[in-house]
């Protein structure tokens, strides 16, 4: 049996004699020798090729650690400018809401005012149509008295027209009277007839002068009421007179009123665009002072201490957490007075003061600004 057990024997001089195969150990020794450096040159080449892989995972662990450690720096400042920020929007909308209820306040005393003038206007325009109703029954008053006192004058002139009739009458009993003298001088035969004649016309001259006294006693009447018609008429006039001074004065009044109203709303309106053209101005303005005086305030650093501030059912609570805990914890005002006094002897320049006010709070607009500029003004770092 061959001792290449059926492979086919690639050796230089494998078919040689055995002296020959004695002396072919160390090739064969270095045959292997060299296959297992070789393996251990490919093994050397492969680890090689990982550490350089490793290398470069190691190199970019290191960058992108880099630029985590850049990208935290730079989130955590802009986070504590938007928590500055967020905390003076929170102000500047309590403040924005105080104003608002202000201005309500102020529309709902200016409405007030409005409503008054308006029961002043609807007095005024009752009391100026009742003037009107009692002008026109004045006037009404003042035709009838007219009317009246033309009937009075032409019953006078009628008195007048019978007075002259009578006057003529008289005048004729005297022409007859004197016709009959001389017919009694002439005639004395008929004294009987004529002294009967004389009788009758004395009766009639009696009756006639006792209608005479009636209608001078009816003129006297006629003349006094004339006068006392004049008298009143002139009243009246004087009261119309009054009453049109006085419908004159209402109606400035009512013209004053209604200046004065719009010059109101007027002034309402234009201190409403004067407010919210202020304010913008001043925060604009705020803005701008900030970015120009002070660098941003950061959190990098610092040791932050939040306060937590509310109300309720009218009692302040306060509220801390530092850096470590979990959850807020209830202090007095003497304990965080007394704990942020200390944190600022220990380091004033790291203490950082975060104060946290609700949304619910219930925390009014100055009580919020007051508390939150002592804490800042007092313990905190960027306001020393």
């Amino acid at each position: 049996m061959n001792s290449t057990g059926g492979f086919v024997d690639l050796r230089v001089h494998s078919q040689s004699g055995s002296s020959y195969s004695d002396e072919s150990v160390w090739p064969s020794f270095t045959d292997i020798m060299t296959v297992v450096v070789m393996i251990f040159l490919m093994a050397l080449v492969v680890i090689l090729l990982r550490n350089v892989e490793l290398v470069q995972q190691l190199r970019a662990t290191v960058e992108a650690e880099r630029a985590i450690a850049a990208q935290k720096d730079t989130l955590a400042e802009r986070m504590g400018k938007l928590e500055r920020y967020i905390a003076e929007l929170r102000l500047s909308l309590m403040q924005t809401e105080q104003q608002q209820r202000q201005a309500a306040q102020t529309i709902a005393d200016r409405e007030q005012v409005i409503m008054a003038l308006k029961a002043d206007i609807v007095a005024l325009k009752e009391l100026r149509e009742r003037l009107i109703a009692d002008n026109t029954k004045l006037a009404e008053d003042r035709a009838s008295l007219t009317s009246e006192l033309a009937s009075a004058q032409q019953d006078r002139n009628a008195l007048q027209q019978e007075r002259d009739t009578l006057q003529q009458e008289r005048d004729t009993l005297q022409q007859e009277r004197d016709t009959l003298q001389q017919e009694r001088v002439i005639i004395i035969g008929r004294l009987d007839d004529l002294t009967a004649k004389t009788e009758q016309l004395s009766a009639e001259r009696e009756a006639l002068q006792r209608e005479k006294g009636i209608l001078e006693q009816e003129k006297t009447t006629l003349l006094e009421q004339t006068s006392e018609l004049v008298d009143e008429l002139g009243e009246l006039q004087a009261v119309y007179s009054l009453l049109e001074s006085d419908q004159l004065s209402l109606d400035q009044r009512f013209e004053k009123a209604l200046a004065d109203l719009a010059a109101l709303r007027e002034s309402y309106a234009s201190r409403g665009e004067e407010l919210t053209s202020l304010q913008g101005d001043f925060s604009d303005l705020q803005v701008k002072y900030d970015r120009l005086v002070r660098p941003a305030r950061s959190l990098e650093g610092r040791y932050v201490v939040e306060i937590r501030y509310q109300k309720r059912d009218g009692t302040f609570i306060l509220e801390m957490r530092e850096p470590g805990e979990v959850e807020f914890r209830g202090v007095s005002r003497t304990e965080l007075n007394q704990r942020l006094s200390d944190l600022k002897a220990r380091d004033p320049a790291k203490l950082y003061t975060k104060i946290v006010i609700p949304e619910d709070s219930d925390l009014s607009y100055n009580e919020a600004w007051q508390f939150t500029f002592e804490i800042l003004n007092e313990y905190d770092y960027y306001y020393r």
